[in-house]
């Protein structure tokens, strides 16, 4: 299982269906047992009468959380169950990706080792999001591969900064990219 965390309430949630890969649910975590390992989020919008197996992107102080588990069919009208189970963490391009178009910004940038403060700072959307990475487009020429950026998004009640690797650049225009990043976990360096 990602890096267990034991207060997941009040976490921005986004649930896919394993199956179809389609985005079954954007709410928040009402309550987790986090010794069952199992979370309670509202049914509200949901239509499932039938346990299905799902991924979960969660938005925890300011990280990223991947988890697997199995939606389990409503015991209360207007709350569902996901037991989440134990797995490995996936590496690389396989995690799944949740098309999130969020805005953000970045006010600094690690250039061979030097930190630089932006005075203006860089606005940003993002993309897609996965528990090891994002895809955000800005300003064409913003960022370069191999800069390290503090990147903060705005989910509306909630924020997340992080900082992240630049590793590629796609969709150039004259006017705007989209820039591929790695998320750096505290402490470690590349």
């Amino acid at each position: 299982m990602v890096e267990d965390t034991n207060n997941l309430v009040g976490c921005r949630t986004q649930i896919k269906d394993m199956k179809t890969n389609q985005l079954i649910a954007n709410t928040r975590i009402t309550a987790y047992d986090p010794i069952k390992k199992v979370l309670t989020i509202s049914a509200s919008g949901l239509t499932y009468r039938e346990d299905r197996e799902v991924s979960l992107l969660v938005f925890a102080q300011n990280d990223i959380f991947e988890y697997f588990g199995t939606l389990k069919k409503p015991l209360v009208s207007n709350e569902f169950e996901i037991t989440l189970y134990r797995g490995k963490k996936k590496e690389g391009r396989k995690n799944k990706r949740y098309d999130i178009a969020a805005k953000g910004v970045v006010r600094e940038i690690d250039i061979e080792g030097q930190t630089v403060q932006l005075r203006k700072p860089i606005e940003i959307t993002t993309q897609n999001i996965s528990a090891n990475g994002l895809l955000i487009e800005a300003m064409a020429g913003s960022f370069e591969r191999k800069n390290r950026i503090i990147v903060e998004i705005d989910l509306g009640e909630s924020k997340i900064r992080s900082q992240y690797e630049v590793v590629r650049i796609q969709n150039q225009s004259l006017w705007t990219e989209e820039y591929g990043c790695r998320h750096i976990v505290s402490g470690k360096k590349a």
